[in-house]
């Protein structure tokens, strides 16, 4: 389970990254923080 959880954490920050990535892309005005 442990792992599990582990496993789609860092999937999770990836997916953010990714997304963080391509908003800023996007609206490269919003890159304040």
């Amino acid at each position: 389970m442990i792992k599990v959880r582990i496993q789609c954490f860092w999937f999770a920050v990836l997916v953010l990254r990714k997304c963080d990535f391509c908003f800023s892309l996007h609206f490269p005005l919003k890159i304040s923080s």
